[in-house]
């Protein structure tokens, strides 16, 4: 009987039996999609006219088990590594795993083997207490332990999973699955931990998978070369613009004169000059919100892996809602603390609801939004105050930073990811220009999108990640005049394609921030504009080419 970890003690080598798993999920569906069409090259120097059309959102998968379980939904992370940056091991090779957890939890560590068998690892025979402290890591086995873990077969892909919760699970307090170092889950011990979640509030637990793939001692390990993807959103028209300027005073529009025009050629030039494997790219009616989390959830985890770099692009309005989770810190002398927020094509929030809903009755509003209104319908008819009705629209037609957090976390750990936003800093559709509130409020708003949640993966340990932004916490957005460059085009991104088509040689995203930093500075002083400067927040370990 062999199992792909063995436990190493002072009197010998012990295998253990396994069971298998028939287990139900929660996962949401998604399939790997066909790669899209590749854009046209773009010899010019200059950014080109746009491509026609966008690719199709990657279709979803089927469910999977609880070792495929997502919860996007968690106020905290939870982290499992291993011990090798490429999580590949052959038999023989011993495996050190450690869990983190960004809050007080007890954790489970979950082994799904190539056979497609589940043992509990943790908590085990030697390590019974399973309650990790906040941001401490806790390595299994512990240094002072008499075991290790030890590959052999069955070899193949396996997944570590750690699930954290701030309550013990009942469905995981047998004594029999801490007898062992290396307990059998059975498929009805499984069963009764999805059941168990399903009752919890998804604040309350985490989870996190790890995939590693083990070989025999002859066998040759998978030669892969490191890959470039990229996942290009720009929303220049909204779905209830119309209904936004008739609800505004004002007459204001939705709609953004250059966020669809610095997707495509962005993604045009990374494609091109960038050398990307491949990219997806979404504009206009395309950029909802479901799109975006399958592209960054389900296609970029289908087509990368450990060590790829993967660029997520956004440029379209932000916003900011009050944060519901607690990760936020309250501004100076206030009480109150913001997630902030991306806007996609498909926006509904309360009082544009409220609008289309009139339009509804009376029979006006366009057919294509009656889909969006009914499930809008449905969903504020759970609430009976104006707010819980307005939050509700809130989270769910807008990407907050807690959600789009934990979509990295939980999708691309391991990954190079750079998140570059070329999006409104604050306000939804108060804004004048893109981006940006009247000048009198603009400097009381701050905005800080994933900065947070990039700080917060630091402090559990997953590095690699970075975030390039159009402007600082406190400062407008400024959209260029039609006839300022050969394209029309928002300035950060402008500078940044630019420089992709005029550069010879590699550039990598410090060279292509400061080059960016100071374009835009010129341009504010020599049109004695207000200067609104782009950001640049690391947490690399080697260097991310934009260029090669």
């Amino acid at each position: 009987m062999n199992a792909p970890l063995k436990r190493l003690l002072r009197d010998g080598l012990l295998t253990f039996a396994c069971s298998t798993l028939a287990c139900a999920a929660w996962a949401q569906p998604a399939a790997e999609p066909a790669p899209p069409p590749a854009p046209a090259v773009t010899p010019e120097a200059t950014p080109t006219a746009p491509p026609a059309a966008s690719p199709a959102a990657p279709p979803a998968a089927p469910p999977g088990e609880v070792t495929a379980a997502e919860n996007f939904a968690t106020r905290f992370f939870v982290r499992v590594a291993v011990d090798r940056p490429s999580r590949d091991y052959r038999a023989g090779e011993q495996v050190k795993i450690t869990v983190t957890s960004e809050i007080d939890a007890f954790a489970y560590v979950f082994y799904k083997q190539a056979d497609g068998k589940v043992f509990l690892i943790f908590p085990n025979a030697e390590q019974r207490n399973n309650k990790l402290p906040a941001k401490q890591p806790v390595q299994i086995p512990a240094a002072g332990d008499n075991f290790r873990w030890e590959v052999s077969a069955p070899f193949g892909p396996e997944r570590i999973t750690v699930l954290a919760a701030t309550e013990p699970l009942a469905s995981l307090q047998d004594p029999r699955l801490r007898a062992e170092l290396f307990n059998a889950v059975g498929a009805k011990q499984l069963k009764g931990v999805e059941l168990e979640l399903a009752k919890e509030k998804p604040a309350e637990w985490s989870i996190q998978h790890l995939d590693i793939t083990t070989y025999d001692r002859a066998e040759p390990l998978a030669e892969r070369p490191a890959k470039r993807f990229g996942v290009f959103f720009g929303v220049a028209e909204y779905l209830f613009n119309d209904e936004a300027i008739r609800a505004s005073k004002e007459g204001r529009p939705l709609n953004l004169p250059t966020c669809a025009i610095d997707a495509e050629q962005l993604g045009i030039a990374l494609k091109e000059m960038g050398e990307f494997d491949e990219v997806l790219l979404f504009t206009n009616e395309k950029a909802t919100k479901r799109n975006l989390q399958e592209a960054v959830t389900r296609w970029l985890p289908s087509v990368t892996g450990p060590g790829d770099v993967c660029v997520i692009y956004f440029s379209g309005h932000g916003g900011q809602i009050p944060d519901l989770s607690g990760d936020e810190k309250p501004e100076p002398g206030s009480d109150n603390a913001s997630d902030e927020t991306l806007i996609p094509a498909d926006y509904l929030g309360y009082h544009l609801y409220e609008k289309a809903e009139e339009e509804a009755q009376s029979g006006s509003l366009a057919p294509e939004k009656m889909a969006a209104v009914r499930r809008a319908r449905e969903l504020v008819g759970q609430f009976t105050e104006p707010f819980h009705k307005a939050m509700a629209m809130e989270l769910a037609t807008t990407i907050t930073d807690d959600e789009f957090g934990n979509w990295l976390h939980q999708a691309l750990d391991g990954r190079q990811i750079v998140v570059m936003l070329d999006s409104c800093h604050s306000g939804g559709f108060g804004v004048s220009a893109k981006g940006g509130l009247n000048e009198q409020k603009a400097e009381s708003v701050k905005f800080d999108f994933l900065d947070q949640e990039i700080a917060r993966l630091k402090d559990i340990g997953q590095n690699d990640t970075a975030l390039f932004a159009t402007c600082s916490p406190f400062q407008s957005v400024m959209v260029p005049k039609a006839d300022d460059f050969p394209v029309r085009m928002s300035l950060m991104t402008y500078f940044v394609v630019q420089q992709l088509h005029t550069t010879q040689g590699s550039i990598d995203l410090e060279a292509s921030f400061r080059n960016c930093h100071d374009k835009m500075a010129k341009y504010f002083a020599d049109g004695n504009y207000q200067p609104t400067l782009p950001q640049l927040q690391l947490n690399l370990r080697k260097k991310v080419y934009l260029k090669p």
